[in-house]
C-alpha cells in the first residue's frame, strides 16, 4: 500500500492512538510554521530544513508502528448498479 494511502487512512481511523496522530499533525505544522529549532538562515538551507523532515518522518514512523493491531484494507469498488427503470435481468 502507498505510504502516503496509509497515512491518510491511519489518520482517519478511530483505533488509532491518539497521540501518535497529535505528533504527525503537530510535526505538519511545525514544518509549515516559520518557527525553528535550527533556523535555515542561521544554517545552511540543508541543515535548517533536515531538522523539520526529522520530526515529520519520526512521527509518522511511530503512527505506522504503534498500529501493528489496526490493519488497513483496501476498499473494494462496488459493482455498478443498473438504473430502476430497466427491468430486472432474466435468468
Amino acid at each position: 500500500m502507498n505510504p502516503l494511502t496509509r497515512l491518510i487512512a491511519l489518520m482517519q481511523d478511530p483505533r488509532t492512538p491518539k497521540l501518535p496522530r497529535f505528533l504527525v499533525i503537530a510535526a505538519m505544522i511545525y514544518t509549515l510554521s516559520p518557527i525553528d529549532i535550527i533556523p535555515e538562515a542561521i544554517v545552511t538551507p540543508l541543515l535548517g530544513y533536515l531538522d523539520d523532515l526529522m520530526l515529520l518522518w519520526l512521527s509518522t514512523r511511530w503512527l505506522f508502528k504503534s498500529n501493528t493491531n489496526v490493519t488497513v484494507e483496501p476498499v473494494e469498488p462496488t459493482p455498478p448498479r443498473p438504473p430502476a427503470s430497466l427491468p430486472p435481468p432474466r435468468q
